[in-house]
């Protein structure tokens, strides 16, 4: 039995410029278990977001493969991925509730609507919003917004969940928060995760693996383990001998070009 859930085989990526033919990734290949929480980082400009994006659907690879659960892509939207971007503010409807805007991507997958209303109910309870679900989004915090948002991704439970570089938008101690909320999803619902972040430390202490991705164009630099027991606390996690060695690896491999594993 094939326990791939994200399957990229020798993916490549180039677009038009000015200037002529870009090539922003290269010959990348990994593949991502079911349940596993992996990260990606890499240098600013390195292609993380491009690379999501061609997984989501959003961008048609030149060339490579890309298979979400033995499925290969044909530059649609897998209705069994779901997206939370960095924007919050453009990703939410502001005229719809709180539990509309959870509800409204469970229209598309045929739910009831009772089915609807609780699975959007439990996905706001998951994330702590359970007595917000009649207010709007302009009414909300900037990290109470991202919380909507997961909880509409995880509300038709999502075989992969991509996740670019969602928290760089708020403030650190809301960072702390909606890392650790996105720990508690996994662990409740043992979601699958993509996560694209440019933070060193977040990549660490969230992920099962993480990629490091080269200069652009991107190739895999890296595909390191992170053994480090869970469930995970945001001090004593990154007080670990083996956080700190992994924290040196991936800074020397994106701080230093040239080093490689």
């Amino acid at each position: 039995m094939n326990d791939q859930v994200l399957e990229v085989r020798d993916l490549e990526y180039e677009y038009v410029t000015g200037k002529g033919r870009f090539r922003a990734i290269d010959h990348l290949s990994f593949s991502v278990r079911e349940g596993e929480f992996v990260s990606i980082v890499g240098p600013s400009g390195s292609g993380k977001s491009t690379l999501l994006k061609t997984i989501a659907g959003l961008l048609r690879v030149t060339a490579g493969e890309i298979r979400v659960s033995g499925q290969v892509l044909t530059g649609q939207i897998p209705p069994q991925v779901a997206v939370v971007f960095q924007d919050y503010s453009r990703s939410l409807f502001p005229w719809m509730t709180v539990q509309e805007n959870v509800e409204f991507p469970l229209k598309g997958k045929k739910f009831g609507r009772k089915e609807a209303a609780e699975r959007s109910l439990e996905s706001l309870v998951a994330v702590g919003l359970g007595d917000a679900l009649k207010k709007y989004p302009w009414q909300l915090s900037g990290g109470m917004q991202q919380r909507v948002a997961i909880a509409r991704a995880i509300a038709y439970r999502p075989t992969l969940l991509l996740m670019d570089e969602p928290f760089a938008s708020v403030d650190a101690q809301t960072r702390a928060d909606l890392e650790d909320l996105v720990l508690s999803i996994h662990q409740k619902y043992g979601t699958t995760i993509l996560f694209i972040t440019h933070d060193i430390d977040e990549s660490i202490y969230l992920a099962d693996r993480v990629l490091v991705l080269s200069q652009p164009p991107a190739r895999l630099k890296a595909d390191l383990k992170v053994d480090l027991p869970r469930p995970r606390h945001q001090i004593q996690t990154k007080q670990m001998p083996e956080f700190i060695r992994l924290r040196a690896e991936v800074s020397g491999m994106i701080l230093q070009p040239g080093l490689a594993r």
